[in-house]
């Protein structure tokens, strides 16, 4: 008889290459978010994220990425 183990996520933390558009980004509590759009406003990097199971919008600062957790392939 073979035992399989049911296959868990694997997270690994965001960084700066992740910030694209339609990625997924996982905070510490375990909430999804989708990225809308990233864009550049008053010096700084900005991106527009949606929460997938609230429907609302916010904007983060780009440098804020580091909170954020992501699917490792």
């Amino acid at each position: 008889m073979i035992i399989q183990k049911p296959k868990t996520q694997q997270l690994r933390p965001a960084c700066m290459q992740d910030i694209k558009k339609d990625n997924h980004l996982i905070d510490r509590s375990g909430e999804t978010y989708k990225i809308l759009e990233v864009v550049f406003e008053s010096e700084m990097w900005k991106m527009l994220i949606q929460n997938v199971d609230k429907r609302r919008t916010e904007h983060v600062l780009c440098s804020m990425i580091d909170q954020y957790m992501v699917h490792a392939c």
